[in-house]
């Protein structure tokens, strides 16, 4: 069981006379400052209240948008404002900090430490004895936050309550999949595991599967040896079609590939030249455990990786290409598909002067508008085409992301630069 001692956890070094402040606005979350933990967590069991904390970047845009248009609605800060002490912890220093900021520095750092927050905005929820009950990282709009402390407050969804009832052996199967993603989630691994193979073990080994189900396994699937691993190699055309991407199973297979085969062989091949490499050992090893369609898909990856590490780039696009037009997925919807296109399209510009490349990255690009026309999308398209010697028609796509987005300085610099005939890539090495 996972207990967390806020008071150990931060010190706490406010003066005494520190006050709890309001927000300037009236009806907006009302967040501490200038408190210690020790008071913090007696006002909250004095007040029967719980603990919430927002842990954010002074560079962050989805933390400042929350400040802007979630935090200060009415309903959000009196919800919270009713059932939790608010709290805003700085994680990043700035030259400008005050010194309110600067002495939480060492509480900013212990917190980043315990709850491995590497994103921002990271909030956290917490009962009034300090122990966390709920992790979400990432910025969240007006329902999905309240939403969010519904279940907190809730006591049929506690998780410590749950717990008890798992180990006990009377919790209900159909509550065990929330139970172990929470657990996951705040960090509490060896009950979120133990929950989970009871779970995965009730549910076996069938294509009947939902895709709620489906997420579960990916979350508690971390080697081959789990049945999860099963699951996927015998279903994987039935999740594909249950998820909506055509090569989610295989991705998630060869994402094992990797942690289990590849790492350490990348680690093997940066220091050795391209003709010492055993590529055919490599791919007997993936072979004898994952079967062809993954050794071969494993050889294309590290020749890839091998590339970029000895900056061989003609290599490097060469096998680039042919990897993400093997292996990359041909769904054409979803803002993450169009993610990773338009990242795709964007290395290849920048590391590639190839025609036929360029070409390739031109067609990820145009899939990737297609699903999700934001104007950063648009300035992929149009530096490929500039790249590729159609200044017109680039020109006219820059323009066209730039009245879009009229604040982006970037786009701004780089239509200049085709205005003028410059590169608008990288000179690389």
């Amino acid at each position: 069981m996972l207990w967390i001692n806020v008071f150990l956890l931060i010190c706490g070094n406010f003066s005494k006379g520190a006050t709890f402040a309001k927000d300037s606005l009236q009806n907006s979350i009302h967040f501490v400052q200038g408190v210690s933990w020790a008071r913090i967590l007696d006002k909250a069991k004095k007040e029967r209240k719980f603990i919430f904390i927002d842990c954010y970047a002074t560079w962050c845009g989805p933390c400042k948008k929350m400040d802007k248009e979630v935090y200060s609605i009415s309903e959000v800060g009196n919800y919270y404002n009713d059932r939790f002490i608010c709290v805003k912890m700085q994680m990043d220093k700035t030259k400008s900090d005050p010194d309110s900021i600067r002495t939480e520095y060492v509480d900013a750092a212990n917190l980043a430490s315990q709850y491995h927050i590497n994103g921002y905005p990271t909030l956290l929820y917490l009962d009034s004895d300090g122990r966390l009950l709920k992790r979400v990282i990432g910025a969240m709009d007006v329902a999905p936050l309240l939403s969010a402390a519904a279940d907190v407050v809730n006591p049929d969804l506690n998780y410590y309550k749950l717990l008890d009832s798992f180990n006990s052996g009377v919790l209900q199967i159909s509550r065990m999949a929330p139970l172990a993603t929470t657990a996951l989630s705040i960090g509490d691994t060896t009950e979120g595991y133990t929950i989970a193979r009871r779970y995965m073990k009730h549910l076996g080994l069938t294509p009947l599967l939902s895709k709620d189900d489906i997420q579960f396994l990916s979350e508690f699937t971390r080697s081959s040896r789990d049945i999860g691993f099963k699951f996927f190699s015998q279903y994987a055309d039935i999740i594909n079609k249950k998820v909506s991407d055509d090569t989610y199973a295989q991705a998630f297979i060869f994402n094992l590939v990797i942690k289990e085969i590849l790492d350490p062989e990348m680690t093997k091949i940066k220091s050795t030249s391209k003709a010492k490499v055993d590529w055919r050992a490599i791919q007997r090893k993936v072979v004898a455990r994952y079967g062809e369609y993954y050794a071969n898909r494993a050889i294309t990856f590290l020749k890839v990786k091998w590339a970029g590490e000895h900056k061989d780039w003609a290599e490097w696009a060469k096998y680039y290409v042919r990897y993400e037009e093997a292996y990359g997925s041909k769904t054409n919807t979803g803002k993450w598909q169009a993610y990773h296109l338009n990242t795709a399209a964007w290395a290849i510009f920048t590391y590639s002067g190839d025609l036929e490349a360029l070409d390739h990255a031109l067609a990820w690009s145009g899939r990737a508008m297609l699903m999700d026309p934001e104007p950063t999308l648009f300035d992929t398209y149009a530096n490929i085409l500039y790249k590729r010697g159609q200044k017109g028609l680039a020109i006219q796509w820059e323009t066209m992301a730039l009245k879009l987005e009229p604040e982006e300085k970037e786009i701004a610099e780089r239509l200049q630069k085709m205005q003028l005939d410059r590169p608008t890539w990288p000179k690389i090495d």
